[in-house]
Order: C-alpha cells, then sequence, then structure tokens
C-alpha cells in the first residue's frame, strides 16, 4: 500500500509540475515584448445585458501598455447582448477606433481594470461600426459617464437604445495555444505513465489467475 500511495503522490506532483510550467509560461507572455490575447467583459448597464470581447497585443515599445495608436493591437472583438442574452451587435478590429490598456495597473498585476495606469495617454476602449453600434468605457476621453475609471456607454443599431455602466471592466489572460498544447502533452505524458504502471499489476494478476487454475 506505502508503494501505492508513494505512486499517486509522485502522479499528484507530476501533475503540479506541468500546471506550474503552464502558468509561467502564461505569466511571462505579459512581461515583455511577446504577443498576449487578453479577454474583457463588463456588466451593470442600466438597460441590462453584458459586454464581452477580447483583444491581442504585442508590448513593442515596452513602456507596459498595449496602446492601438501606436499599431500595438493585432487582433480585437467585441459583442453585446442583451438583458434576455440575445445578441445585439458584434465588431472587430476595423471597427476599433483606440484602446490603451495597462498590463499592470496601480497594484502591479494584471486584471486590475481597463487602463487604470493612470499615465499621461487616453485609455480605455472606443469602438464603433457603421451600422450605429458602438461602446465607449473610460478613462480620460472616453469616460462620457464622469464617474469611475471604467464607465462605459453601449449604443445600439442606429440608436435603437442606449445605456450606461459604472461596473468595473474586468480583464483576464486568456491562454494561447502553445500554453494548451503544452498543457496537453503534460496531461499525455500522465496518462501514458499511468497506463505503464497498470501493465504489470494486470500482467501479475493475470499469472495468479493461471496459476490457480492449474
Amino acid at each position: 500500500m506505502k508503494v501505492l500511495s508513494l505512486k499517486v503522490l509522485s502522479l499528484k506532483v507530476l501533475a503540479l509540475k506541468v500546471l506550474l510550467v503552464s502558468a509561467i509560461l502564461a505569466l511571462s507572455a505579459g512581461a515583455g515584448a511577446v504577443p498576449i490575447t487578453l479577454g474583457f467583459s463588463q456588466a451593470g448597464f442600466d438597460i441590462g445585458g453584458r459586454i464581452s470581447g477580447q483583444f491581442s497585443g504585442e508590448d513593442l515599445d515596452a513602456n507596459g501598455q498595449l496602446d492601438y495608436f501606436a499599431g500595438e493591437i493585432s487582433a480585437f472583438s467585441i459583442a453585446y447582448t442583451d438583458a434576455g442574452g440575445a445578441l445585439q451587435f458584434s465588431l472587430g478590429l476595423a471597427d476599433l477606433s483606440g484602446l490603451v490598456f495597462d498590463l499592470k495597473g496601480p497594484f502591479g498585476v494584471l486584471g486590475d481594470g481597463l487602463g487604470d495606469g493612470l499615465s499621461t495617454f487616453d485609455e480605455g476602449i472606443a469602438v464603433a461600426g457603421a451600422n450605429g453600434a458602438s461602446y465607449l468605457a473610460g478613462p480620460a476621453v472616453f469616460d462620457i459617464c464622469g464617474v469611475g475609471f471604467d464607465c462605459a456607454a453601449v449604443t445600439g443599431d442606429f440608436f435603437a437604445f442606449t445605456g450606461f455602466s459604472a461596473e468595473q471592466v474586468t480583464v483576464f489572460a486568456v491562454a494561447e495555444p502553445g500554453s494548451w498544447l503544452l498543457m496537453l502533452a503534460g496531461l499525455g505524458m500522465i496518462g501514458r505513465r499511468r497506463l505503464l504502471q497498470r501493465r504489470p499489476r494486470q500482467a501479475s494478476a493475470a499469472g495468479l489467475c493461471l496459476s490457480l487454475s492449474h
């Protein structure tokens, strides 16, 4: 039983190592001039509904920001679903007119909020589609509501509706394909090791049954 418990413990340690390596790679992605993908969402609109989306970029000038005006945003998507969960609009990179995100906010960690590093740059998200759909989130010149760093307004197609939210924009890291592949490879190694450990036990059990039959 001790040998079996030690084997289970070693498998758990190996799994933790795989997850730790994946986490380190994910954190290092936001530390330097390497591509990073971030997701964001915001609720609290007075008309209900939720904004969700993601953007990818690279801190080319190493100033700790992803800056649309510096050509550092390579991909962008956003969607607004109403209070009933129905999609009202979705926009892409071609509709983006401004985005600055501080990779490390005032507390030095990712996820302190959108553009709350209090830099001299205009920070937030500005996106407007040809169909009249738009989303503006502060602070700086995009802080059209006048309250909080993350105040936002959403406008529907051809101004069919307008809503405001003072809820903080939640920003979170999205795992890159390479990180997922690494994690899957690690899990595959764990599965293979377990399979190899089962075979000797199965062979010995078969031998025992054979000897008993004789």
